[in-house]
């Protein structure tokens, strides 16, 4: 930092949402890939208990969307004086603004990291802000917390375990589309003996895979992306994290929830700008459907005994998180929190779509799109899984989904 201090804050602004306040020079760096430094000022509790932080690199994030003109930003703090997103909680060393220019409905990021948190599997932290740029209105942005040691070590994982990113890898390779994270003097040698061990045969790949592999948290991953209809994984946008240090056993941590809840990218529709939403489009909503091109996920599915795990932690989340037709609507989590989430959003949302309309697909406003998001993604999805696939349908054969588990198991 070159500076220290606060801001002066307008007293007219009014918002519901946490407001992040960004000074930067010039607009234009930021929004490429070299970046520029920045000020920001963000106060948790109230403008007056904020802290300012200098000399912040930030930058554009992602891929495909680096080309949107509503862009994300990646928001680099300084060693020593890190991110306060809340009172009591660790502070954050990065932070993404993610754009939310391909979500008409703004909330399917957050809605996605908050299923993962209460569903007990690790998660970033996420939630919507408003976004001010050299004291006037920016955006409304998704803060979404960047994996790392200290997001490990936040969620009760040893921050000197093995982390990689994947980039694009089916989990075929331990030399293309990964990233070392960690353990940084060291060679991919851990990984490579993983893919190896997953791509035995019979009874050895099977003890391999229960003693090299975290089963509970990779299964309750699994099916918590299952609920949230997020197949944009499998051979990219994930994390694999071994406990090195302690039980040496391996397991996946989410990335990238931009396309869940039934948004899909389809390269002959517009690729991620499309209005088409599945939600009991088999096979890719099939409930053994939740992935993408993972030979490590083959291999878990093709052993009966974690199949049969999935399926049964599959159950147990369907009835915490997307809860059986009939259930009434105040008793629903997902139609709760996104009543919510609008109340808190909506006025700022709207200046968001007068400052970055959006171009493509059919017109739709906020209050529009989550009622597209209930309706053509929630509503046929219970039916796929309690009926279609599930004990409550009137099928022929056995279910594919289990009976919901007994309140007192023997």
């Amino acid at each position: 930092a070159q500076y220290l201090g606060t801001v002066i804050v307008d007293p007219g602004l009014a918002s519901q949402l946490p407001v992040l306040h960004w000074f930067v020079e010039d607009p234009y760096a930021a929004t490429t890939d070299a970046g520029t430094r920045a000020s920001v000022y963000y106060a948790p509790r109230g403008p007056a208990s904020g802290a300012l932080y200098d000399n912040v690199y930030v930058r554009r994030r992602g891929v495909t969307s680096k080309s949107w003109y509503k862009k994300s930003y990646k928001l680099d703090f300084n060693q020593g004086d890190f991110f306060a997103w809340a009172p009591g909680q660790p502070p954050l060393e990065e932070i993404n603004l993610m754009s939310t220019y391909d979500d008409k409905a703004y909330i399917r990021q957050p809605l996605a990291w908050e299923t993962y948190r209460d569903a007990g599997v690790p998660h970033s932290i996420s939630y919507p802000l408003r976004v001010q740029q050299n004291g006037a209105f920016h955006s409304v942005a998704i803060l979404v917390e960047q994996p790392g040691p200290r997001s490990l070590e936040r969620q009760g994982l040893d921050p000197e375990g093995a982390l990689y990113k994947v980039r694009l890898n089916s989990f075929d390779s331990s030399t293309k589309g990964l990233r070392k994270i960690t353990r940084l003097d060291e060679d991919f040698g851990d990984l490579k003996a993983a893919i190896e061990g997953a791509h035995l045969e019979g009874e050895a790949r099977t003890r391999y895979l229960y003693d090299h592999f975290d089963l509970p948290s990779i299964v309750n991953y699994m099916a918590a992306t299952t609920i949230i209809g997020d197949r944009d994984w499998g051979h990219k946008n994930y994390y694999i994290y071994r406990d090195t240090n302690g039980s040496q056993e391996w397991s996946i941590l989410a990335w990238d929830k931009d396309l869940s809840f039934g948004r899909q990218f389809l390269q002959d529709q517009g690729g991620a700008f499309n209005d088409v939403i599945w939600a009991n489009h088999d096979p890719e909503s099939h409930p053994l459907g939740c992935y993408t091109n993972s030979e490590l996920v083959d291999a878990l599915f093709d052993t009966p005994s974690i199949r049969e795990m999935y399926l049964r932690r599959l159950r147990t989340l369907m009835d915490a998180f997307l809860q059986p037709p009939g259930t009434p609507q105040n008793q629903r989590y997902y139609e709760t929190r996104i009543a919510a989430l609008y109340a808190q959003m909506w006025p700022d949302v709207h200046l968001d779509a007068q400052r970055w309309p959006v171009a493509w697909g059919a017109a739709q406003t906020f209050q529009q799109a989550l009622e597209i998001l209930k309706h053509e993604y929630l509503a046929p999805r219970r039916v796929h899984f309690y009926q279609t696939h599930g004990p409550e349908g009137a099928g022929t054969g056995p279910p594919l989904i289990p009976e919901a588990q007994p309140a007192r198991p023997q």
